[in-house]
């Protein structure tokens, strides 16, 4: 099974050994990257049904502490759209570095 890359290594020579590193680092971050967006999908599925259907505020629900700032945020009584726009701008700020961490590292 491991002998045609065996045999591809033994061709290339030296310089397929670091290739072949870089691209197991890159393949790992994407990995990583895509259980970050499921993990970021499923607790982002949890906030909308919490909002549709509010239980009780103040309580620790998705896993991230910026969504659950976001719920409390949406769950508050007398809530107007000025304090949800507020409270959407500052999840993103909290969230987008997470998102665009290691892309650069894939893209090289």
């Amino acid at each position: 099974m491991f002998l045609p890359f065996l045999k591809l290594f033994y061709e290339g020579g030296w310089v397929l050994f670091p290739i072949f590193a870089v691209s197991v680092v890159a393949w790992h971050i994407a990995i990583g990257k895509l259980i970050g967006f499921a993990r970021l999908r499923r607790a982002s599925k949890r906030v909308h049904a919490i909002i549709a259907t509010p239980k009780t505020p103040n309580v620790k629900r998705t896993g991230y502490s910026g969504f659950d700032v976001f719920i409390n945020r949406m769950l508050r009584p007398g809530t107007n759209p000025r304090q949800v726009e507020r409270a959407f701008k500052e999840l993103l700020i909290e969230i987008t570095p997470k998102l665009d961490s290691g892309f650069s590292t894939i893209t090289a």
